[in-house]
């Protein structure tokens, strides 16, 4: 936790017409910094027409971890193809140089984004279902208008630093860029492939694994996710019960939902027990 007589100073050490970068940092400084990356906005809100002066994306959770942080902000998500890595590089390096620890963050595009720019310095990315969505490797079709991929694929460079990977190896587009684009990338990458945690960070959140996986990593340990632990993710048993159920393995449904409803859900998760009751509704099974 950060020591209560710290101060945090917030200041925008960069800003253009769709990106700002924003160092928030305690005084005394940490010997960690984390870049923070966002993804693409929820589609209800597409414009961040507070990004020049508002929170990153898991700024206030690093934070408190006791880590300075990097937040780097978008007003409108362009997959990062306007934000070249000269420009990343000339605006945030005076930063960088100053700690003795530097890792990037970042889930679906932010991901990419902490994959892509890390590469110059040699930062240690931490990711969750990273992907670049117009990249063809992903093969996803978009119902609006999107940019072509203009950076170089990520597959064609590389980086000797170590790289930390967590995704849903059931989710064929993530899958497909984690093994073609990201691997050949970071030779040195651990990759942990969980099935049914879903794309992005909600599940690793909702049952606090982004701290575990942090504390770890910072304190130079693989940090190996026990099943056990898992197991008690709403938002999982959720997504494992519909692919059962889409398989036709009603018993096997039942007996998962069943299981949910006999455990407490986190306030974090997506799903309660009255979700996975309609599951057995939905199957002709009385609650």
């Amino acid at each position: 936790m950060i020591n209560t007589n710290t101060k945090t100073i917030r200041n925008n050490i960069f800003l253009n017409e769709n990106y700002s970068l924003i160092h928030s940092g305690t005084n005394p400084r940490s010997n960690v910094l984390v870049i923070t990356f966002q993804g693409a906005h929820p589609s209800t809100n597409p414009i961040n027409e507070d990004y020049a002066e508002g929170l990153g994306w898991g700024e206030l959770f690093l934070l408190k971890m006791g880590f300075d942080v990097l937040s780097v902000n978008h007003r409108i998500y362009k997959f990062y193809q306007d934000f070249s890595l000269e420009d990343f590089f000339s605006a945030a390096e005076s930063v960088i140089l100053n700690y003795k620890k530097v890792y990037s963050y970042g889930a679906s595009g932010g991901g990419y984004a902490a994959l892509y720019y890390s590469i110059p310095f040699g930062i240690i990315p931490i990711v969750f279902s990273p992907r670049i969505g117009i990249d063809p490797v992903c093969d996803i079709s978009y119902g609006y208008k999107v940019p072509d991929f203009s950076h170089e694929y990520l597959s064609n460079l590389r980086s000797s630093s170590l790289c930390y990977v967590f995704y849903d190896p059931q989710l064929v587009s993530d899958h497909s860029y984690v093994n073609e684009r990201i691997a050949p990338c970071y030779e040195k990458s651990i990759i942990k492939a969980i099935k049914f945690s879903g794309h992005g960070a909600p599940f690793y959140a909702e049952i606090n694994l982004v701290r575990f996986i942090f504390e770890n990593v910072v304190a130079g340990v693989d940090p190996k996710i026990n099943r056990s632990y898992i197991k008690k993710s709403y938002d999982r048993i959720y997504r494992m019960a519909k692919f059962l159920i889409k398989k036709n393995k009603t018993s096997s449904a039942i007996k998962v939902i069943n299981y949910a409803l006999s455990i407490n859900n986190s306030t974090r998760s997506n799903y309660n027990k009255e979700d996975m009751k309609k599951l057995l509704s939905d199957i002709g099974v009385d609650c």
